[in-house]
């Protein structure tokens, strides 16, 4: 019996955790509404034949917006089967948060049970998902995208444990899943968790020669998320992503360290400091879990449990200094660190370190020691499962696919070209001249067919934002689409006489080709690999 009272507490922790988001309606967060909306409308682009896609069709009150080509896809990918097979959008979302979570504490179970035992790897599971960072991240925030980062960099870190004691095609595929994943779940960790995850690969696996097929799997799957990377980076320069200042908010959003030690639950908001509403506690259990530790490492004989405690005691004090003003220095000088943004994002690597200290007190500290810091981190469950229940809304999948805004914070996604604001929903037919008769055969938000008749040359506005990989072709062939002239909308010239006019958006720029063709020559190859593994083990 005792033996299973690790798993039990694990999964009590993970019941009282999601039991809120299983409730009717669904979480009301900062980012949930816009979540549910780009999952609906990528498996509404799909099905109007982008693929992969790159436009929201109803975004911006119809006018489309080119959310998807710039802002990280994982959780619109998981979505398809599910929103194929009817599921309604909100029990989608629900059913992806639900696997997400519960895939973090099993993969970081088995990463803490290699390196500890059952019962500590079952404390540092619950301190992480007892982490006021994890239930804000779901239940204030709603960054699906950071939770689908974490459960992704987490079984990475698993797929190398495992793939280090056995090699066969269960474990490339779970390496190249998670490395794939982590690249897709969330743009900034990505930037941040990918490279730590390459570090590991290459600290655990030397001879890289020897190690050669787990570096070409790690590395496959990355040249698969290509199809992303390349356009988002390459394109940037075509929205006003820059202009917005995004990137250099992080120095208003520094937590003073009384923020990080004591600051109370409450649904609120990152402000430019010094005023905030929204929760940065690192947690009880991990600052307890940190404390212990260095205290244990003081006292502790073993030289080897010594620098362990030391390798985890240094990133946790590095991250807690990061987060602070002080560190602004570092942020203004180290390159890319500025994207994060928000330097409380930091709480989620963070509160990782910690769940890992919390195993090893477990795991290194006397029965005394043990005990007390357990009943701590039952006081910090009880602590979160006292949380006040977020607040519910609920509409149905219509609202979602049909959703007028952008779902970035700025509109930070906006075409340049762009000179105009929606003043209404966009119109389902094109603008034409008068005496130019129009019939229509297909409108969507990707693609718009039509007849024009008139007697003269006359112009089309269609009430469609325009960017790169939109085509128009008259009778078949190409025109030159003229969007100064539209103000950023789709503007063409219509010679006299009747006419078939197409407009679609294509997957027809430099960066979106090499990308799609990198991604999918890495997929193929992947699979061959797969096939070679497989009949050499036959």
């Amino acid at each position: 019996m005792k033996r299973f009272l690790p798993f039990f507490f694990v999964v009590l922790t993970l019941i009282l955790f999601l039991y809120p988001l299983w409730l009717p309606g669904f979480p009301y967060t900062h980012d949930g509404e816009n979540h549910l909306a780009r999952i609906a409308n990528y498996a509404l682009a799909v099905r109007q034949g982008q693929i992969p896609p790159r436009w929201a069709p109803n975004f911006w009150a119809g006018y489309g917006y080119p959310v998807f080509n710039y802002n990280y896809p994982l959780a619109n990918i998981l979505a398809l089967p599910l929103l194929a097979l009817k599921v309604p959008v909100e029990l989608t979302m629900k059913i992806l948060i639900t696997g997400a979570i519960v895939l973090s504490a099993w993969a970081l179970w088995t990463v803490l049970k290699k390196r500890t035992n059952e019962v500590a790897a079952a404390v540092g599971t619950i301190v992480w998902l007892s982490t006021p960072f994890t239930f804000t991240n779901l239940y204030v925030r709603g960054a699906v995208g950071e939770i689908l980062a974490y459960t992704a960099f987490i079984s990475a870190i698993a797929s190398l444990d495992i793939i280090g004691k056995k090699r066969g095609i269960w474990q490339y595929l779970w390496l190249f899943l998670s490395v794939l994943s982590l690249s897709l779940a969330h743009n900034i960790l990505a930037l941040l968790l990918v490279p730590t995850v390459i570090c590991m690969l290459i600290w655990r696996f030397r001879p890289v020669k020897k190690h050669l097929d787990v570096f070409v799997i790690a590395a496959l799957a990355l040249t698969s998320s290509l199809f992303f990377w390349l356009p988002a980076l390459a394109e940037k320069n075509l929205i006003t992503l820059d202009s917005v200042n995004l990137n250099s908010a992080y120095l208003q959003h520094f937590p003073t360290v009384d923020q990080l030690l004591t600051s109370n639950y409450r649904f609120g908001y990152s402000y430019r400091r010094p005023v905030d509403s929204l929760q940065f506690h690192v947690g009880v259990g991990v600052v307890a879990a940190i404390l212990l530790l260095v205290f244990q490492a003081i006292v502790e004989k073993n030289t080897a449990k010594k620098k362990t405690i030391v390798s985890i005691a240094i990133p946790y004090f590095t991250l807690i200094f990061l987060m602070i003003s002080s560190s602004s220095f570092i942020w203004s000088h180290v390159p890319f660190l500025n994207y994060i943004q928000f330097p409380w994002r930091l709480l989620g690597i963070t509160s990782l370190v910690g769940a890992t200290a919390a195993a090893y007190l477990i795991s290194y500290s006397s029965s005394w020691l043990k005990y007390v810091y357990i009943f701590l981190v039952g006081t910090s469950v009880i602590v979160f499962v006292r949380y006040p229940l977020p607040d519910r809304f609920t509409h149905d999948d219509l609202y979602y696919k049909t959703f007028s805004q952008t779902t970035t914070i700025l509109d930070e996604n906006r075409p340049k070209t762009l000179q105009i604001e929606p003043a209404g929903l966009a119109s389902n037919t094109p603008l034409v001249e008068e005496g130019v008769e129009v019939q229509l055969k297909t409108w969507n938000g990707s693609r718009h067919v039509y007849s024009v008749s008139a007697t003269k040359q006359h112009e089309i506005t269609e009430p469609t934002t325009y960017f790169p990989g939109w085509r128009t072709t008259i009778d078949g062939k190409q025109t030159v689409i003229d969007r100064e002239k539209g103000k950023g909308l789709i503007h063409f010239t219509v010679p006299a006489g009747s006419h078939t006019i197409v407009t679609q958006f294509t997957q027809w720029t430099p960066s979106r080709i090499i990308g799609n063709t990198f991604s999918v020559t890495s997929l193929a190859v992947f699979v061959i690999f797969l096939i070679r593994k497989r009949e050499a083990h036959v």
